[in-house]
């Protein structure tokens, strides 16, 4: 029995990472520098900012966060950027970025989300921790910064990016003054995995599935749920 136990939490026992080196993180913040005014600025990115309001992201958290977009697919500055979306991975109390990630266009074939190559795994939101005891954990970025956009003033909103990526250890010190997860993943086979593996890795978890049977919570969003009265709920439980 104590065999299994050990097992089932073997997962969080991973050595702390570290954030790529200097000379690549310089390059990447003129990456993201350079996408963040192509998306705001440039006519070619017009779609892409419909598609993150028809998501329910305001401009001001958006701005917020550095997100970008690049096209064509091209390297910028030594850095290979598939055509997307650009999501910064910039732990800006730090003044350090862990990485960059674009998701593709749905008319694009492969794998939807990229990592540009040298990217560290990194807790997204970890700076929404802050004064907080209480955080909801979503599966993707945008899921976490709609629910941080509706919820932001009352707990911390993460994600780490994917159901399958757990990296704990290296942001032990920013989740161990959380008493509440909420573990708000998909509501499908790969959330239930990861909240498989917030339950086996501290009793401080719950699961809190998106509302109305969604998918996410974007779809819950886009489905006219009230997300705040929804989170509010679940912290009183």
């Amino acid at each position: 029995m104590a065999s299994r136990q050990r097992d089932k939490k073997q997962p969080c026992r991973v050595e702390p990472k570290q954030p790529p080196p200097d000379d690549w993180q310089e390059r990447a913040m003129q990456v993201i520098r350079d996408c963040y005014v192509e998306l705001w600025e440039g006519d070619a990115a017009k779609l892409a900012r419909a598609w993150l309001a028809a998501r329910g992201l305001q401009t001001t958290i958006l701005q917020k966060r550095w997100i970008g977009f690049n096209d064509p697919a091209q390297e910028r500055y030594g850095h290979w950027l598939e055509r997307g979306i650009v999501i910064p991975h910039f732990h800006e109390s730090a003044d350090t970025v862990w990485g960059i990630k674009i998701r593709k266009s749905d008319r694009d074939d492969g794998p939807k989300y990229i990592h540009v190559k040298g990217s560290i795994p990194y807790l997204y939101g970890v700076e929404t921790l802050n004064g907080f005891d209480r955080a909801f954990v979503c599966e993707g970025e945008f899921d976490a910064l709609l629910l941080h956009q509706i919820i932001g003033d009352r707990a911390g909103v993460i994600t780490f990016g994917a159901a399958t990526n757990h990296d704990v250890n290296t942001w032990l010190e920013y989740l161990l003054p959380v008493k509440h997860l909420y573990i708000a993943t998909d509501n499908d086979e790969a959330g239930e995995r990861a909240w498989e593996f917030w339950k086996g890795c501290t009793k401080r978890a719950r699961r809190c599935v998106p509302p109305m049977n969604a998918k996410d919570i974007t779809d819950a969003w886009k489905a006219k749920v009230d997300l705040r009265e929804w989170a509010l709920g679940e912290m009183l439980k």
